[in-house]
């Protein structure tokens, strides 16, 4: 969708539900919103943009969450500020605090329970090693994708538009930004859950309840218990940082960690 196309749509569309949206970005997102509007003339919303002002994205992460539904439009210097362009590129860094702080930036938005997109932006040469800075910004991406976002083609970032006007969109690219951005902020939401699923005998512990009794089981940091000690270890891990872990053996009632 073009901009002639753009303003078409939204000059025709005879109007329909009032759907309020914030686009959460850090740098500019005023370009987005004729895109925006079309975006949802075609799916018969009105949608009503709002961007937050420029570079304002860590701010508003501290702040409580209101009504107004949101979508997030991340780069990885949101979750890495030693990455922005704009702040030019630092002499040294320490890579696991910055991955430490991108982990709670992403804690933060995960919170807010909105719709993430994320734009892999073209980042600067952070380290001396090339494959280092791949290896770097893909943790960045796992990241991001471990709080749901969704990738947006690489090709839509633009440098030179980041640069002149703090939009990170090209021009080319606002129509099918905009577009992937209204279609995942209509789609109901629903609360998000994780729930591993395992079986026990022989896997929770060594042997078969039912055959072995409970004293014939193990499952002790010692002997042939040793490998079941270890996963359960994990079990407890993922529960105290996840919630609820259920794991299942056979045809019997769930087993509730």
């Amino acid at each position: 969708m073009n901009f002639l196309e753009a303003h078409r749509l939204v000059q025709s569309f005879a109007g329909g539900q009032s759907h309020p949206l914030r686009v959460v970005l850090s740098g500019t997102g005023d370009p987005l919103a004729l895109y925006l509007k079309a975006a949802g003339a075609q799916r018969a919303v009105a949608i009503e943009p709002s961007f937050l002002p420029f570079n304002t994205l860590a701010q508003h992460l501290l702040e409580e969450p209101d009504q107004t539904p949101e979508v997030f439009l991340l780069l990885p210097w949101d979750l890495a500020t030693e990455l922005d362009w704009r702040s030019g590129i630092p002499l040294m860094i320490d890579q696991a605090a910055i991955v430490e702080r991108a982990r709670a930036t992403a804690e933060l938005i995960r919170r807010r329970n909105a719709c993430v997109a994320y734009l892999p932006a073209v980042v600067p040469p952070l380290l001396a090693d090339p494959d280092r800075t791949r290896e770097f910004v893909a943790i960045l991406h796992g990241i991001a994708a471990s709080i749901g976002a969704f990738d947006l083609p690489s090709g839509a970032f633009s440098l030179a538009s980041y640069l002149g006007t703090g939009c990170p969109v090209g021009g080319g690219s606002l129509g099918a930004v905009a577009a992937a951005l209204v279609e995942v902020a209509l789609q109901p939401r629903r609360g998000s859950a994780k729930v591993l699923v395992s079986d026990l005998d022989n896997v929770m512990w060594r042997g078969v309840v039912a055959e072995d009794g409970l004293e014939g089981i193990s499952f002790g940091p010692q002997s042939t218990g040793y490998r079941h000690f270890i996963y359960q270890t994990l079990l407890a891990r993922l529960k105290r940082y996840f919630g609820i872990v259920t794991a299942h053996g056979g045809e019997k009632a769930p087993f509730i960690l």
